[in-house]
């Protein structure tokens, strides 16, 4: 065992998911919701190049740009952007976002200022308003446009608070079952209560928010620091999808149908522990969950024999770093981003309008700003119920054929269907109705 100090805690029965696979046994929660068929289980999530600070790796995430490029914006601020243009600070208006913590961190950030609020818990009470200030000049200098950035932030906290504060919904339905006492289980308790008053006030506002839990980094004592994290996570995330589900039909809108949760994080661990802990890591498994996803295991297990010996040469796409979990090109990072906003975000529009917005917030703005110098579309993977794209996955590290998503799609008459492969060699591609039936090969031969 690579792992003989910092596994199967105090003798606990592993949580089954398939032959290879199993969930610790602190995660009774989330064994719970892929039992249930609401949780996609993707395998090997990274990206090349990856970054093992965390500072740096958080920027990546956050931003959405590969390892060498570094940006101003984050994915989630230059989506909100995109679609919506500026907050709204009317009266009884909601943040566009909304993050848990002492400060809106770049993820929500877009290039004319953040496109969301940070806040530590649900406050108790507005911010004092009804201030009145001198105009500020109608030719304005920097020292003018930066007071003007300052009272924009003064009338959003105003406004924003007041909206909270006043929130038609002020506790949750799980009485039976109530959340854990814990900070991430108050966070997710109050997004339930946000998103049910939305939907009672006919106009869901806020369309992401951010729920942290941090103390990942068990580079020692992981046998019982990391049973404690992953108790608070997994209770409070079942607690919070119990909860939703439980707020049944608002406003003719089944409110679990409505919310997706998505997990990240700056890099995973380490195969091999160090002592009494692991060592940061590249690829890691992420978690989507809700009553819309395809419950299942995405992607080839983890090579865990080859990740400390790399004797397969697994660990290339990682720039040949020790140790490392290689991972699977197909789960980049930024396909898991293209996914949620392909078949959740934007669900229903237009599939070329999807693309493009993809490609501005992925790959490269109109402005000419580049995230990625990818030189293929991000790919949606088919995780969602509504899809319409069939997940094709590929080994971690593989060499040879990745299918991406086809475009236009829905198609009349034609579509592109882009793939990429990494050697030469011979490359069938076929189409087939969905009773199996080929009806054309686009492609056959030697590539």
């Amino acid at each position: 065992s690579q792992n003989p100090n910092t596994t199967n805690p105090q003798g606990g029965d592993l949580l089954t998911i398939n032959d290879a696979l199993a969930f610790h046994f602190a995660m009774s929660g989330f064994s719970t919701l892929f039992g249930e068929n609401k949780m996609a289980l993707l395998q090997n999530v990274g990206y090349p190049n990856p970054i093992l600070s965390h500072f740096r790796g958080t920027d990546v995430w956050n931003t959405a740009t590969d390892s060498g490029i570094y940006a101003s914006t984050g994915w989630v601020g230059r989506f909100l952007a995109n679609q919506y243009g500026a907050p709204s600070t009317a009266s009884g208006s909601w943040p566009l976002g909304i993050e848990f913590g002492n400060a809106l961190s770049d993820i929500f950030l877009a290039a004319n200022g953040g496109m969301g609020i940070a806040m530590n818990s649900m406050p108790s009470k507005a911010a004092p308003s009804g201030q009145t200030y001198d105009a500020i000049p109608q030719n304005p200098t920097t020292q003018y446009d930066e007071l003007a950035f300052v009272r924009l932030i003064q009338q959003e906290s105003e406004v924003y608070s007041a909206t909270i504060v006043n929130r038609s919904v002020q506790k949750n339905n799980t009485i039976n079952d109530p959340y854990p006492k814990t900070t991430i289980a108050s966070q997710l308790s109050s997004i339930a209560q946000m998103i049910a008053s939305q939907l009672q006030n006919g106009s869901v506002q806020t369309k992401i928010y951010l729920a942290t839990q941090g103390s990942y980094d068990t580079h020692a004592t992981q046998l019982t620091r990391q049973t404690s994290l992953l108790t608070d996570l997994s209770a409070a995330v079942l607690s919070f999808q119990e909860d939703i589900e439980a707020f049944g039909t608002i406003n003719g809108v089944n409110m679990a149908d409505t919310v997706a949760m998505m997990t990240y994080s700056e890099f995973g661990r380490r195969p091999a522990e160090n002592g009494s802990g692991t060592d940061h890591g590249t690829s890691a498994p992420h978690f989507v969950i809700g009553t819309q996803v395809i419950g299942k295991v995405y992607g080839s297990d983890p090579d865990l024999s080859s990740s400390a010996t790399d004797a397969n040469g697994l660990n290339d796409n990682n720039e040949g770093v020790p140790g490392n979990l290689a991972y699977d090109p197909t789960h980049d990072f930024r396909n898991v981003y293209a996914t949620m906003i392909n078949e959740w975000l934007m669900a229903g529009t237009n599939q070329t309008t999807i693309n493009t917005v993809i490609q501005d917030v992925l790959t490269q703005d109109t402005n000419g700003v580049v995230y990625s110098q990818s030189t293929t579309p991000w790919q949606s993977l088919g995780i969602f119920k509504a899809s319409s794209t069939n997940y094709v996955g590929s080994a971690p590290g593989a060499v040879g054929l990745m299918l991406l998503q086809n475009y236009p799609n829905p198609a009349n008459g034609s579509t592109t269907i882009p793939y990429t492969i990494d050697v030469a060699g011979p490359v069938e591609l076929g189409i087939y109705l969905s009773g199996g039936v080929e009806i054309a090969r686009p492609v056959e031969g030697w590539q």
